[in-house]
Protein backbone atom coordinates (compact mmCIF):
# COMPACT_ATOMS: atom_id res chain seq x y z
CA UNK A 1 0.00 0.00 0.00
CA UNK A 2 1.30 3.77 -0.93
CA UNK A 3 0.34 6.99 0.31
CA UNK A 4 0.91 9.98 -2.15
CA UNK A 5 -0.48 13.54 -1.32
CA UNK A 6 0.05 16.81 -3.65
CA UNK A 7 -0.52 19.56 -1.64
CA UNK A 8 -2.94 22.60 -3.76
CA UNK A 9 -0.68 25.19 -2.01
CA UNK A 10 2.24 23.40 -3.40
CA UNK A 11 0.91 22.26 -7.05
CA UNK A 12 -0.55 26.05 -7.19
CA UNK A 13 2.74 27.52 -6.83
CA UNK A 14 4.62 25.13 -9.83
CA UNK A 15 1.63 25.91 -12.15
CA UNK A 16 2.22 29.09 -11.70
CA UNK A 17 5.90 28.82 -12.53
CA UNK A 18 5.97 25.79 -14.96
CA UNK A 19 2.15 25.18 -16.45
CA UNK A 20 1.93 22.08 -15.12
CA UNK A 21 -1.71 22.14 -15.28
CA UNK A 22 -1.63 21.66 -19.07
CA UNK A 23 0.66 18.31 -18.52
CA UNK A 24 -1.20 16.52 -15.66
CA UNK A 25 -3.92 17.27 -12.65
CA UNK A 26 -3.24 17.30 -8.57
CA UNK A 27 -4.49 13.80 -8.40
CA UNK A 28 -2.71 12.59 -11.51
CA UNK A 29 0.88 13.58 -9.71
CA UNK A 30 0.13 12.11 -6.41
CA UNK A 31 -0.76 8.73 -8.38
CA UNK A 32 1.80 8.77 -10.56
CA UNK A 33 4.21 9.79 -7.21
CA UNK A 34 2.88 6.77 -5.67
CA UNK A 35 3.34 4.23 -8.57
CA UNK A 36 6.70 5.59 -9.33
CA UNK A 37 7.86 4.61 -5.49
CA UNK A 38 5.98 0.82 -5.62
CA UNK A 39 8.05 0.31 -9.06
CA UNK A 40 11.28 1.31 -7.13
CA UNK A 41 10.79 -0.61 -3.83
CA UNK A 42 9.24 -3.72 -6.54
CA UNK A 43 12.81 -3.59 -8.50
CA UNK A 44 14.99 -3.37 -5.31
CA UNK A 45 12.88 -6.41 -3.90
CA UNK A 46 14.55 -8.70 -7.65
CA UNK A 47 10.02 -8.96 -8.24
CA UNK A 48 8.60 -8.52 -11.19
CA UNK A 49 7.36 -5.10 -11.81
CA UNK A 50 4.59 -5.83 -14.37
CA UNK A 51 3.06 -8.30 -11.30
CA UNK A 52 1.72 -5.22 -9.95
CA UNK A 53 -2.13 -4.45 -9.57
CA UNK A 54 -2.70 -1.25 -8.93
CA UNK A 55 -5.84 -0.11 -7.00
CA UNK A 56 -7.29 3.58 -6.67
CA UNK A 57 -10.52 4.33 -4.86
CA UNK A 58 -13.11 5.18 -7.75
CA UNK A 59 -14.83 8.66 -7.59
CA UNK A 60 -12.22 11.16 -8.13
CA UNK A 61 -13.08 13.74 -11.03
CA UNK A 62 -9.02 13.15 -12.68
CA UNK A 63 -9.07 9.71 -12.90
CA UNK A 64 -9.43 9.75 -16.62
CA UNK A 65 -6.33 12.27 -16.68
CA UNK A 66 -4.97 9.86 -14.75
CA UNK A 67 -5.44 6.76 -17.02
CA UNK A 68 -4.08 8.95 -20.22
CA UNK A 69 -0.86 9.74 -18.10
CA UNK A 70 -0.17 6.32 -16.88
CA UNK A 71 -0.55 4.70 -20.68
CA UNK A 72 1.58 7.25 -22.23
CA UNK A 73 4.21 7.07 -18.98
CA UNK A 74 4.31 3.54 -18.23
CA UNK A 75 2.73 1.62 -20.91
CA UNK A 76 4.59 -1.67 -19.95
CA UNK A 77 2.88 -1.86 -16.27
CA UNK A 78 -0.92 -2.90 -15.66
CA UNK A 79 -3.84 0.19 -16.21
CA UNK A 80 -4.86 0.92 -12.74
CA UNK A 81 -8.13 -0.42 -11.78
CA UNK A 82 -10.53 2.02 -10.03
CA UNK A 83 -12.99 0.21 -7.18
CA UNK A 84 -15.44 1.53 -4.37
CA UNK A 85 -13.57 2.33 -1.14
CA UNK A 86 -15.54 -0.93 0.51
CA UNK A 87 -14.10 -3.17 -1.64
CA UNK A 88 -10.70 -1.75 -0.66
CA UNK A 89 -11.25 -2.36 2.73
CA UNK A 90 -10.63 -5.62 4.52
CA UNK A 91 -13.50 -6.92 5.84
CA UNK A 92 -13.38 -8.32 9.36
Amino acid sequence: MCGSYAGLRDYNAADAKYMLSEFMRPYTLASLTCAAEIVKWVENAGQDRESIIYVFEKGDTDQSDLRAKWEKLYPSLRVPQFQEEDRLLPRS
